[in-house]
């Protein structure tokens, strides 16, 4: 299993685009307002005391205006979660434990105000060990193209070419299969025959010069 389909696979209901919306549409959000509203962008980080507030609150807002999309939609979103839950972490190591030590909040102050941050902490989480759900983006990627009749019964072919055993096995199974369509459509004497010879020369052109012997179809 290659890195891309770990990051992408998912086996979470599709409800699981509940928790997607919340947590990707919250930081898409706030993403924007950075750029928006000094309020909530540079005058806000100043206030914190990061350095270089205006290239700081950009920055910041660029990662949770394009992760934030990414998780909306349900693309790559384990890898887009990673800077959506360290942008979380600073936020909550810089605006509310700080809270813990001063005189008029305390405690009980900083589990009412920290309330969002730990609701988006447990949102992300989730992303992080469910993956996308089944109503997203990765979802399309991890099913791949469909899979037809012809490419299971070559897959089969190929896996078992190497073993007469197996190859033996794999016939009759491809036989049982024939004669069960045929009864299930209700075919004709002609149509079964035709049928039937299109399996046994499929079956002699696989064995092709490999000396073993086709099974004979004897018809009345």
């Amino acid at each position: 299993m290659n890195l891309f389909h770990r990051i992408t696979s998912t086996r979470s209901p599709g409800v699981t685009a509940l928790i997607r919306f919340s947590v990707g549409l919250i930081f898409l959000t706030q993403g924007i307002l950075k750029y928006t509203d000094p309020q909530w962008g540079i005058i806000r980080f100043a206030k914190i005391g990061f350095p270089f507030p205006d290239f700081t609150a950009h920055f910041v807002g660029t990662f949770e205006i394009i992760c934030g999309l990414f998780v909306t939609i349900g693309l790559l979103t384990r890898l887009a979660s990673v800077p959506l839950l360290i942008i979380n972490l600073t936020a909550i190591a810089t605006t509310k434990l700080p809270e813990l030590f001063r005189p008029d909040q305390g405690l009980w102050f900083v589990v009412s105000d920290a309330r969002t941050d730990f609701a988006m902490l447990m949102g992300i989480a989730f992303l992080l060990v469910a993956g996308s759900g089944t109503w997203s983006v990765d979802a399309l990627f991890a099913q791949g193209p469909p899979e037809t009749g012809s490419s299971r019964r070559g897959l089969m072919i190929t896996q078992n070419a190497g073993n007469p055993d197996l190859r033996g096995e794999a016939d009759d199974r491809i036989e049982r299969r024939a004669f069960g369509r045929v009864r299930a459509t209700g075919a004709s004497v002609f149509q079964t025959r035709v049928y039937l010879l299109w399996w046994a020369c499929g079956t002699s052109c696989h064995d092709g010069g490999r000396g073993r012997q086709s099974k004979t179809l004897d018809f009345p």
